[in-house]
Parts: structure tokens; C-alpha cells; sequence
């Protein structure tokens, strides 16, 4: 992957609050993701998850941390977040459930009542 690509990706981290304008601070930057990953996707990846996950530029240590959280860097150098300590939140929102029973949905009508509690419990299986 070419330098400028990834630093075309690079600039689009530029609307989060402290992130390095420094010419030589931004290729550094470059020079490490370049190390991490030799595929385009993989950076992509990552400037679009770095800008969900921080208001504020966490740093090159942290943004590392961030894509070892999906993919093994080419490099070896794997870190872990200091930032989220019980690791880097999943991308996949949890599943929501609605459970008729506790949310007092149920129909008063025991008939039916009784109805939708076997189809919730079977729907656990």
C-alpha cells in the first residue's frame, strides 16, 4: 500500500479534538500503520473505528490498541487499550430482547396468556 493513500486516510482523523497537525507527526503516524497492515481495508477499517470510538485523539500507542483489537499487526506489536480496560468495545451492538413476560405485555386473558409464556419459554430454547 502507498504512503499517500494512507495518508489521505490518515487526514480524515483530522476532525477529532488533539489530533496531531504536525506534518512529521502525521507521517510518523503513517510510518506505524504502514508497519501494522500492508492492506487498504485494514486502514480504512481503522480510521473509521478510531473516529467511532474516541472524541478526542487518544494517541499512536492507543490507536495500535485499536487495531489489535480485530487484526494481528504484521509488525508483532500487539497492545492492549488503556483507555477501555476491559478491552476495546465490540463493534457488534449487543442483541436487544423484549421480554413479554417481565415488560407486563401479557393479555390478561389466561388463554392467551398461557399461550404467549409456552412460545417464550420455547423461543429460549
Amino acid at each position: 500500500m502507498k504512503l499517500e493513500s494512507i495518508m489521505d486516510l490518515v487526514a480524515t482523523m483530522g476532525g477529532m479534538k488533539f489530533f496531531p497537525t504536525e506534518p512529521a507527526v502525521r507521517l510518523a503516524l503513517c510510518e506505524t500503520i504502514g508497519d501494522m497492515t500492508d492492506r487498504e481495508e485494514r486502514v480504512r477499517w481503522l480510521v473509521k473505528r478510531m473516529r467511532t470510538l474516541y472524541a478526542e485523539w487518544p494517541g499512536e500507542r492507543e490507536m495500535r490498541a485499536c487495531f489489535c483489537s480485530r487484526f494481528r499487526p504484521l509488525d508483532g506489536i500487539n497492545l492492549y487499550s488503556s483507555v477501555f480496560l476491559d478491552g476495546i468495545p465490540s463493534e457488534n451492538p449487543p442483541e436487544q430482547t423484549f421480554d413479554l413476560l417481565a415488560s407486563g405485555a401479557v393479555p390478561i386473558d389466561r388463554q392467551l396468556g398461557s399461550m404467549v409464556k409456552r412460545l417464550a419459554e420455547a423461543k429460549k430454547l
